[in-house]
């Protein structure tokens, strides 16, 4: 908001623009505002007369104003915000609003559509906004670079007492994005006199006011001046990327490490280097000490290594990653699975000449929201530091080891006539690297979704994947629900009293007993490990997920920095995280205590406790858990089988 001038000046400019720059199209008037995207604003909101005028609300993703705006009423929802599965969810990956749903595209027709979140974020960014009253009416103008002007009222909002908020004090307008951390929210673009914002979720149910953009080819705007997609644009690093509606979230950069554009090939690495060189062999090699079969790092095969050297180590850790390095700790190089993941999820097309640049390479189209994104063929470098096949085929580095031999890193392969994301490469060899965005500020996720339930890779030796929420929680901070060990159902209260297997003692009971004094009359099994039926994991989340074992607690425990915070993502929450030796991701438990025979929460925010599926070692009346403090975590702890413990599961194999 700098620049700001008279507002008798800004509406003699508002004037002339309404005049002289604005379009008609399908009746409804646009104003270009010279914004780098080319992205055209229409001048009045839905259900307005004038550009004053608030017009009507909707809910995010309707189409129609009502007088009562809640969750009881909602469309794509079923009465609470815990339960969205009706669209628009973590199950069916639909990040932005569909055309069916889209209330500009539908009032207006197809030329236009809601704005992205990116492009608000632009608005934002490259206009200067001047707090003003424009025929009785507060709101903002708003400069574009150009000097033509548009304005936003501030219209308020609408939930379930059919008044409208704010009305004249703040405005409140959908995106058409998702938020994909809270899928019961939409991001909005709100403001007041004194701040504008797109950065928070608002519960989708709100009707809040749509200001339409003009949409080519009925799909995101591309821009016509760069030739990127609408994009959003990272506040650290000033590192463009796009949104691809890849099913994990990941956002891939637009250009290559050292690329100003994104047909330029941009700087070429060894595999695990942070440096440019003049030449790329095994001979200055920082990890080969001179040959293939003298690897110093990342070795999990001795005849590789030098003097027999091996580790563990199969992906990059933050200290290799270039773009990690070169880009700040948002970014880093992308694994061999988000590889995998763009091809599955787009279509590819060979170009020679890109954006009439005269650039060879390949266009990658989402197929859930239309989005793109280039990859230069920008070859490969080699001994000679000749760049070989420039023009003719692409090579881009992963993160991630090559898997059969230590000698070679997995790279994304394409040509003319081949696209291969499990492509191998010679470590010592020099290719581009195209980033991607690290979640947590750290070595990407690698987070993937198994029966609509996302699980983290963490290197871990057994190959347990964890997932990344608790058995009930929508997000990774939630508590979620409480059971009993080997119960499936939560309960008000938790005691011996009314637990499954107990008889109402910890000295009776009937299932999952190796000792005869805890036994009911004398009752005993062998039975050290929960079966499918009580494994509520499994049967809460379907056949791809178990409780874990306290062998994988230890193993978590074993191959991970432990660490506790207090305000995990600015949410409020404590908890653990732990944080792979192997790959740098992390996962996440909250500090959620446990419940007992009062059915109150107790030590949440201090203590965390998480049920394995192994009975106690000592005492069958106690099965193992995760505990964990501000101090340290113990993954061999015990505590009664009939206290309410929340469940994190493990991915199952078989």
């Amino acid at each position: 908001m700098k620049n700001k001038t008279s507002i008798l000046l800004l509406f003699l400019t508002f004037l002339f623009v309404n005049v002289g720059n604005a379009t008609a199209q399908q009746k409804h008037e646009y104003v270009d505002l010279g914004l780098p995207s080319g992205t055209l604003w229409a001048t009045c909101n839905v259900g307005a007369a004038n550009p004053w005028d608030s017009g009507d609300y909707f809910a995010w993703g309707e189409t129609e104003s009502k007088v009562i705006y809640s969750w009881n009423n909602y469309k794509h929802g079923n009465g609470s915000h815990k339960d969205v599965s009706k669209k628009y969810n973590k199950t069916d990956n639909r990040a932005i609003l569909e055309k069916t749903d889209d209330v500009a595209y539908q009032k207006w027709g197809s030329d236009w559509c809601m704005p992205t979140q990116a492009q608000f974020e632009e608005l934002e960014d490259k206009c200067t906004w001047i707090w003003t009253l424009r025929n009785g009416k507060n709101g903002y103008e708003i400069k574009g670079p150009n000097g033509n002007i548009v304005f936003l009222p501030a219209a308020g909002w609408k939930g379930d007492d059919r008044n409208v908020s704010y009305a004249g004090s703040a405005g409140g307008y959908w995106t058409s994005s998702l938020d994909l951390d809270h899928p019961y929210g939409a991001i909005p673009f709100h403001f007041a006199s004194n701040f504008v914002s797109s950065d928070k979720w608002n519960y989708r149910f709100g009707g809040l006011s749509v200001r339409p953009v003009q949409c080519r080819n009925n799909a995101t705007l591309q821009s016509q001046s760069t030739g990127y997609n609408v994009i959003s644009q990272s506040q650290s690093t000033e590192i463009q990327y796009v949104n691809l509606g890849l099913p994990t979230g990941t956002l891939w950069a637009t250009c290559n490490i050292g690329a100003s554009n994104p047909w330029d090939c941009g700087d070429y690495f060894a595999w695990g280097e942070t440096s440019i060189k003049h030449a790329y062999s095994w001979s200055n090699y920082k990890y080969g000490d001179g040959s293939e079969s003298k690897l110093t790092k990342y070795c999990n095969m001795s005849y590789c290594g030098n003097n027999g050297y091996t580790d563990r180590r199969t992906v990059l850790e933050p200290s290799d990653d270039v773009a990690f390095q070169k880009c700040g700790s948002d970014w880093c190089m992308p694994t061999q699975e988000q590889f995998q993941e763009l091809y599955d999820n787009c279509t590819n097309e060979w170009t020679t000449n890109y954006q009439g640049k005269g650039v060879s390479g390949i266009i990658f189209k989402s197929k859930k929201n239309g989005n793109s994104i280039f990859f230069p063929a920008a070859g490969s470098k080699g001994s000679d530091g000749i760049t070989t096949d420039a023009g003719s085929a692409g090579h881009y580095w992963s993160s991630a080891l090559g898997a059969d031999y230590p000698g070679d890193s997995q790279d994304f392969y394409f040509s003319s006539d081949d696209v291969d994301p499990g492509d191998l490469f010679y470590r010592c060899f020099g290719l581009p690297v195209r980033a991607v965005r690290c979640r947590n500020n750290a070595t990407s996720q690698s987070q993937y979704k198994s029966s609509g339930h996302q699980y983290v890779n963490l290197g871990l030796p057994s190959g347990a994947l964890w997932a990344t929420t608790n058995v009930g929680a929508s997000n990774p901070e939630d508590y979620g629900d409480y059971f009993a060990w080997g119960e499936t159902s939560i309960k008000d209260t938790y005691s011996w009293s009314n637990y499954k297997y107990g008889d109402g003692s910890d000295c009776k009971l009937t299932k999952y007993s190796n000792k005869s004094y805890c036994g009911d009359n004398d009752y005993t099994d062998s039975r050290t490990t929960l079966e499918k039926t009580d494994d509520v994991a499994y049967l809460k989340w379907g056949s791809d997920w178990c409780m874990p074992t306290k062998k994988q607690f230890m193993e978590l425990y074993d191959n991970c920095a432990y660490e506790w915070v207090t305000n995990y993502h600015g949410k409020g929450v404590a908890g653990s995280i732990f944080k792979s030796k192997k790959n740098g991701n992390t996962i996440f438990f909250p500090a959620a205590g446990c419940k007992g025979s009062d059915g109150i929460t107790s030590d949440a925010g201090s203590d965390g406790f998480y049920w394995s599926s192994s009975l106690g070692t000592d005492h069958p009346c106690d099965a193992h858990d995760l505990y964990f403090n501000s101090d340290d975590a113990d993954p061999g702890d015990w505590v009664y089988r009939s206290l309410g413990l929340p469940v994190r599961p493990v991915r199952c194999k078989n």
